[in-house]
């Protein structure tokens, strides 16, 4: 079609141009007959005319055919068929319930990941509270244990004291001696403390500390040399202040009570 076409338009432009140049020989030669003188050269120039549209056309519209032809003969050789997208299909509808799977799976570690860092938490925070718990009932304990001790050695020396040992006397004065955690010791005395001169309350106060020291030696929480700074010792009848040690001697006694 394109090669007629092709055909057509040149004959049409041969035409033309003859039909051209038999219209120019006219024009220069007069003829008889003025009626027959353009007929013929116009009878040929509307064929060409004819012949290069008619030319055109052919080429043209296999020139547009062509593509579309082509595009379509393309278009049918890609079309995937029906079993191929139902097998995409199947592949996206595997892949997904594959990546739920996952999303699951991750989730679930992410959630016993979590679960077993919070137990970790727990247990080590279980654990500290245990420990602390453990220390300070162990401290308890050994206060408790040491300030029996004391109790313990104070009324022997009363006992003592009842015997005939004068140099025990100082002990029945004190109703109770007691240590806290930071090895000070709280002596409480009876009213009678006050017919004591200052130098025997001071010596009170020593003793009380002497007797304390013992029991810390005895009980192997204090070792030989570390008794020579004292305990500080704070004395009172109730709530009444009778004596105190110095802050920066402990055997040193200062004397609240006056004669």
């Amino acid at each position: 079609m394109k090669v007629l076409g092709t055909i057509l338009a040149l004959l049409g432009m041969l035409l033309f141009y003859y039909s051209i140049y038999r219209i120019i020989r006219k024009a220069f030669h007069r003829s008889r007959n003025p009626g027959e003188k353009w007929k013929t050269p116009l009878l040929m120039f509307g064929a060409s005319i004819l012949l290069m549209m008619a030319g055109g056309v052919a080429v043209s519209t296999q020139t547009t055919t062509t593509p579309a032809i082509a595009e379509s003969s393309l278009s049918k050789g890609k079309r995937p068929s029906s079993s191929f997208h139902h097998k995409v299909a199947k592949k996206k509808a595997k892949r997904t319930k594959a990546e739920i799977a996952s999303s699951r799976k991750a989730s679930s570690s992410e959630s016993a990941s979590e679960s077993a860092s919070e137990s970790s938490i727990l247990s080590s925070s279980s654990s500290a509270a245990a420990s602390s718990s453990a220390k300070a009932n162990a401290k308890t304990a050994k206060m408790a244990k040491i300030n029996s001790g004391i109790a313990a050695s104070l009324k022997e020396d009363q006992n003592w004291s009842s015997g005939g040992k004068s140099e025990y006397d100082w002990s029945t004065y004190v109703i109770s001696i007691k240590m806290n955690s930071k090895r000070q010791l709280a002596v409480q005395v009876n009213t009678k403390v006050k017919i004591l001169t200052q130098q025997a309350i001071k010596e009170l106060a020593n003793s009380s500390q002497n007797l304390a020291i013992t029991v810390l030696m005895e009980q192997d929480q204090l070792k030989p040399g570390e008794d020579t700074d004292g305990l500080f010792t704070n004395v009172k009848s109730g709530v009444v202040a009778i004596a105190q040690s110095h802050l920066t001697d402990y055997h040193d006694i200062k004397v609240y009570l006056k004669n």
